[in-house]
C-alpha cells in the first residue's frame, strides 16, 4: 500500500495518465486485435467452408439436373447417399421447384417440404454459424430451373483451430501490454503533440470547418492516421458533392416527367392494388374536378357514383388479373364543367421487383371527335348504299316502264285497227243494205258481206286474244314487278341495325331482283346455292340486304370491266353455307376484272375504288357492317382478268323452315 501511494501522484500526472491511457489502450486494441483475428480467422474459415458446401451444391445440381428432370428419385437418393463420406456432412437434400424433399441423406425426411427457398434461383447461404454451414444451390436444365440442392457441413474441425488461434492470440496480446507499457513513456511525448493537432483538426470539423485537414506528421502511425482521416474527410467530401449532385439531378429529372406527364392531353394517374390513388396529372383533376391534393389517398367511390365506381374499379381488376394491358371504353362527365367524353382507357399493372402486382395505371384519351368522325364515315357510306340503291330502282323502274311503253303503243295500233274494221263493216252493211232494199243485191253481194263480217271476226278474236289480252297481261306484270322493286327499296332503306329472323332465300331473291335486269341484259349468269339449315336466320334484315346488294353490284361491275376488255360470259356464284361456332359464311365468286397485289390492302378503306367512277363507300359500309356484328371481310384475287372471291363470316343463329332445298 505504502509503495501504491507512492507511485499516485505519478500516475495522476498527465505523464502518468497518458503512459496509464497508451497502456490500456495498448491492451484495448491488443484485445481487439485478437478479437478481429479470431473474427477474421472464423470468417475466412466459414468462408471456406461455404464455398466447399457450395462447391459440393453446385456439383450435385449439375451431376442430378438429369435425374431430377427425369424424375428418378432411387437414382437421385443413390447419388446423396454417396455423399455421406464427404467430411464433416450433416446433410443433403434434393428438392423440387415446390421445395418438396425428394432425396436426402437422412431417408426419413422424403416427402416433406422445405419452406425457407430463396425467391430468386441463384446459389445463397442460408445460414453460417460456428456449428454449421448451410448451402443451397439452384438445379438447372436448358436454362431453365426445375428443382434445388440443399447442403448442410458441420464446423467441429474448424472450431477447434479457431479455439487454438484465440489461445495463441492472448498469450501474444500480453505479451504486447507489458512491452507496450515500457514503450508509453517514451511515446508519450512525442505522441502528444501529434495527437493534439489531429484533435484540434477533428473539432475544427466537427465545428463546421469541413476543408479542415490535418498537418504532416510523418510517416509512422500516427502521421498515417493523420493521412487517412485526411482521406476519409476527401472521401466524405467527394460523397456528399456526389449526393447532392445526384439529388438535383434525380429532383430536376423527376420534374421533367411530372411536366411531361401534366403537358399530355390524355388522362393519367396511378392506384395501388387497393384502388387508392397515388398520382394524377392536371387533365384528370378536371374530371373529379378537385386538385390532386384532395384526390390523393382517396377512392373513385369518394367521386363518383357507386354503379360507375365499381365499374372502374371491376376494370382495374381485370387488368391486374389479367396480368397484362387492358383497353376499354367508357363515358365519363368532367366534374369540372359537366361536359362529356368517350374515353378509350388503357390500363396496365404495375410489379415491383418481385414481380408482385402493386398497382395500375391507367391513361384515357378523348375518343369523342374520333367516333363522330367514324359515325359520319358510316352515315355516309349508309347514303351512299341508298343512293346506289335507288340508282338501281330507277334503272329497273325505267326498263318495265319501256316494255309498258311499248305495250301501250301496241294496244293504240290494236284500237286503230279496231276502228277501221269497225268502218270498213259499217259501210259494207249500210252499202248492202240499200241494195238490198233497191231491190239491186245480188247473191255476190251478200257473199262478200258475209266474208267481210267473218274476217272481221277472226280480226276481233286475234285482237283480242294476241294483243289486248297479252300485252294487258304484260303491262300487269310490269307495274307489279314496279310494286316489288320499290318496296324492296323501302325495305332496305330503313336504317335499322336491330335483329330479326327471316327468309335468308327471299332476301337474296330481293338483292338479286334490283340486279336482275343488267345481268340479262349482259349475259350474265347467277348461281345461288344457300344451305337448307339457314333459310332462317336473326340477323339485321335491312343491313344484310345491303351488304347483299353492294357485293353483287360489285361484281356485275368487275364483270363489266373485264367485258369491255374482252368477251367473257359473265358469270356470279353465291353461296351461304353455316361454319363453326355458330357463324354462317357468305361467298360472292365472279369472273371479272379480279384486283392487283398492291390494291388488296386498301379495298375496304373508306372512298377507295378501284372503278374510275367509283365512290369507294360499298365495300366500306359493308365491311363497317360485319365489323359492327363482329364477323370478319376478305376479298381475294388471283390477279387482274382472274375474277375475285367475297367472303363475309358473320355470327347469326340460324334454322331450317319447310323441307329446305339448295336453289
Amino acid at each position: 500500500m505504502k509503495g501504491l501511494r507512492q507511485w499516485l501522484p505519478h500516475l495522476t500526472g498527465v505523464r502518468g495518465q497518458l503512459i496509464l491511457g497508451v497502456a490500456l489502450v495498448h491492451a484495448v486494441m491488443m484485445a481487439l486485435f485478437v478479437w478481429d483475428l479470431t473474427v477474421r480467422q472464423q470468417e475466412l474459415l466459414l468462408q471456406r467452408q461455404a464455398e466447399q458446401a457450395q462447391a459440393l451444391a453446385g456439383s450435385l445440381a449439375v451431376s442430378t439436373a438429369g435425374w431430377l428432370a427425369a424424375r428418378d428419385l432411387a437414382g437421385l437418393q443413390e447419388i446423396i447417399e454417396a455423399q455421406r463420406r464427404y467430411p464433416e456432412l450433416e446433410f443433403a437434400m434434393l428438392l423440387d421447384r415446390q421445395g418438396q424433399i425428394l432425396a436426402h441423406s437422412e431417408s426419413r425426411r422424403i416427402g416433406r417440404y422445405v419452406h425457407d427457398l430463396p425467391v430468386r434461383a441463384e446459389p445463397s447461404v442460408v445460414s453460417s454459424s460456428a456449428a454449421l454451414v448451410d448451402v443451397i444451390n439452384p438445379v438447372l436444365l436448358g436454362g431453365r430451373q426445375i428443382g434445388w440442392v440443399r447442403v448442410g457441413i458441420g464446423q467441429r474441425q474448424a472450431s477447434d483451430h479457431l479455439a487454438e488461434i484465440t489461445r495463441n492470440g492472448l498469450y501474444y496480446a500480453l505479451v504486447a501490454i507489458v512491452i507496450g507499457s515500457l514503450l508509453a513513456g517514451w511515446l508519450g511525448a512525442r505522441l502528444t503533440r501529434k495527437l493534439y493537432a489531429i484533435r484540434q483538426v477533428t473539432e475544427a470539423v466537427i465545428g463546421g470547418g469541413a476543408r479542415q485537414r490535418v498537418p504532416e506528421l510523418g510517416s509512422n502511425e500516427v502521421g498515417a492516421l493523420a493521412h487517412n482521416f485526411n482521406a476519409m474527410l476527401d472521401t466524405l467530401d467527394r460523397r456528399d458533392s456526389e449526393l447532392t449532385r445526384s439529388s438535383r439531378e434525380t429532383a430536376a429529372s423527376e420534374a421533367r416527367q411530372r411536366a411531361l406527364i401534366n403537358a399530355m392531353p390524355d388522362l393519367v394517374w396511378l392506384k395501388d392494388a387497393e384502388g387508392v390513388y397515388q398520382f394524377c396529372n392536371p387533365r384528370f383533376e378536371r374530371f373529379f374536378g378537385v386538385p390532386e391534393a384532395q384526390i390523393l389517398g382517396r377512392t373513385d367511390f369518394d367521386f363518383v357514383s357507386h354503379e360507375q365506381a365499381e365499374f372502374f374499379r371491376a376494370n382495374d381488376k381485370k387488368a391486374m388479373l389479367d396480368a397484362q394491358p387492358h383497353v376499354n371504353e367508357e363515358w365519363i362527365t368532367f366534374a369540372y364543367d359537366g361536359h362529356r367524353e368517350l374515353l378509350e382507357t388503357i390500363k396496365t399493372p404495375l410489379r415491383d421487383a418481385a414481380g408482385e402486382v402493386i398497382g395500375v395505371l391507367g391513361i384515357g384519351r378523348d375518343m369523342t371527335e374520333r367516333k363522330r368522325s367514324e359515325e359520319l364515315q358510316r352515315y355516309a357510306a349508309y347514303q351512299s348504299g341508298v343512293a346506289e340503291m335507288g340508282v338501281s330502282v330507277l334503272h329497273n323502274i325505267g326498263n318495265a316502264i319501256t316494255a309498258m311503253t311499248d305495250d301501250a303503243h301496241a294496244l293504240r295500233q290494236a284500237g286503230e285497227d279496231f276502228a277501221r274494221m269497225a268502218d270498213l263493216l259499217k259501210r259494207g252493211i249500210e252499202d248492202s243494205l240499200k241494195r238490198q232494199a233497191e231491190g239491186a243485191a245480188t247473191a255476190g253481194e251478200l257473199e262478200r258481206l258475209r266474208a267481210i263480217q267473218q274476217e272481221t271476226a277472226r280480226a276481233i278474236a286475234y285482237l283480242g286474244e294476241q294483243v289486248l289480252q297479252m300485252r294487258g297481261e304484260r303491262i300487269g306484270r310490269s307495274v307489279q314487278h314496279i310494286a316489288d322493286i320499290v318496296r324492296i327499296q323501302q325495305t332496305a332503306a330503313r336504317p335499322s341495325s336491330s335483329a330479326s329472323t327471316f327468309d335468308l332465300g327471299q332476301a337474296v331473291a330481293s338483292a338479286l331482283s334490283l340486279q336482275g335486269d343488267n345481268f340479262n341484259q349482259h349475259g350474265i349468269q347467277v348461281e345461288v346455292a344457300i344451305d337448307p339449315a339457314l333459310l332462317q336466320v336473326t340477323l339485321p334484315h335491312n343491313q344484310v340486304m345491303q351488304a347483299l346488294i353492294n357485293v353483287l353490284k360489285n361484281a356485275y361491275e368487275s364483270i363489266r370491266l373485264r367485258q369491255q376488255e374482252e368477251a367473257c360470259a359473265g358469270r356470279i356464284v353465291l353461296r351461304v353455307e353455316p361454319i363453326d361456332g355458330g357463324r354462317i359464311r357468305f361467298s360472292v365468286e365472279d369472273n371479272g376484272a379480279g384486283i392487283a397485289p398492291e390494291q388488296k390492302d386498301n379495298l375496304f378503306r373508306f372512298g377507295y375504288s378501284t372503278k374510275l367512277r367509283g365512290t369507294g363507300f360499298g365495300l366500306h359500309a359493308t365491311a363497317l357492317f360485319v365489323q359492327e356484328l363482329g364477323g370478319s371481310i376478305t376479298l381475294n384475287s388471283d390477279g387482274p382478268n382472274l375474277g375475285a372471291t367475297l367472303i363475309m363470316e358473320l355470327p347469326c343463329n340460324f334454322g331450317p323452315t319447310g323441307n329446305g332445298s339448295t336453289q
